[in-house]
């Protein structure tokens, strides 16, 4: 994921320089920056204080997942007191460095119910924090949480092309709740999006009348038919060359609003690079 090299870039400048010889990067405060990441200082406070000490946005994440790695490393860390604490306290962006950085630090089991916690945001930059372009969900949620992530991203119209190891976590139970909210929105003559089909298993039937529908609707529904076909190995000539494909052309395509947007409101513009 191209963020995660970004950061291992931003860590080895960390790591390779005098902290205090960075002034493009640090406002006044960098007596203040080497005490946080010296962890000399009350770490809630430092974490909070890098937003004055950064100026980019994007820096600012990584200078907060730095800041966890260092801390997380210590054993006698108690996680479980750690991780409720700092989430519960933590404004929209420190939460979102928290969640980005569980892709990064060592896994304790505390971070689970964290992890689950921001799936039922009413935030959509948290949520997009744990399930787009992050793989601690894929790798550590139960079936049942991991449904309910992909559930979710789907009914906030969320690219599902950027949920890491969606793919390798398709099961019975999600493809059937998929192809029956499917069948509900056109029932409701509601438009389904066609990253949808790519949850299903050959164990739910799809019946020649579905990819027939979809043959004829748009363009994309018309690619989603034929990676659909491909998936139950059935006859099919494809327009895009896999499901990533049609995901990135889909939403590239799709209006983007101005301004706030709540979890579930539709398309909202993500901080994070696609590729």
């Amino acid at each position: 994921m191209e963020w995660i090299k970004e950061y291992q870039k931003f860590k080895l400048e960390i790591n390779q320089q005098s902290l205090t010889s960075i002034p493009y990067r640090v406002l006044k405060q960098r007596s203040i920056f080497y005490e946080a990441f010296g962890l000399k200082e009350d770490f809630f406070a430092d974490f909070s204080r890098m937003a004055r000490l950064f100026k980019s946005e994007r820096e600012c994440l990584f200078a907060r997942i730095f800041l966890l790695e260092k801390l997380t490393k210590n054993e006698s860390l108690p996680h479980v007191t750690f991780w409720k604490e700092i989430y519960e306290t933590a404004d929209e962006k420190e939460q979102i460095a928290l969640l980005r950085s569980m892709a990064i630090i060592p896994f304790s089991p505390a971070m689970i119910p964290i992890a689950e916690m921001a799936v039922r945001s009413n935030l959509t930059t948290v949520f997009d924090a744990i399930c787009l372009q992050n793989p601690f969900p894929g790798h550590y949620f139960s079936e049942n949480s991991w449904n309910q992530m992909v559930l979710k991203a789907l009914f906030s119209e969320r690219p599902l092309f950027k949920i890491a190891q969606l793919d390798k976590r398709k099961n019975q139970a999600l493809a059937q709740m998929v192809f029956d909210y499917a069948m509900e929105r056109w029932a409701a003559k509601r438009n389904v999006p066609p990253e949808l089909w790519r949850m299903m298993q050959q164990e739910v039937p799809i019946r020649k009348s579905i990819t027939d529908r979809l043959s004829q609707g748009s363009s994309f529904e018309q690619a989603a038919s034929q990676l659909l076909l491909q998936d139950y190995q059935l006859e099919h000539q494809n327009i895009y060359q896999d499901w990533d494909q049609l995901g990135m052309a889909y939403w590239k395509a799709q209006p983007r609003p101005q301004g706030y947007q709540q979890a579930g409101s539709g398309y909202h513009q993500i901080n994070y690079k696609p590729e």
